[in-house]
């Protein structure tokens, strides 16, 4: 299909066979960017300070 085609573009690939599968994928991967560090350090500037 078209969408697998265009599957290199992604980061994540979510397969939907399974709807609470896919559903945990999806908060793992949300919860996941949350806890990137370019999403913290422009609001927490004070969590970690150089040496």
């Amino acid at each position: 299909s078209r969408e697998l085609g265009e599957a290199s573009w992604y980061d994540y690939l979510i397969i939907n066979d399974v709807l609470e599968e896919a559903v945990e994928a999806l908060a793992a991967i949300i919860l996941s960017t949350r806890c990137r560090r370019q999403a913290i350090l422009p609001r927490d500037r004070n969590l970690i300070q150089p040496d």
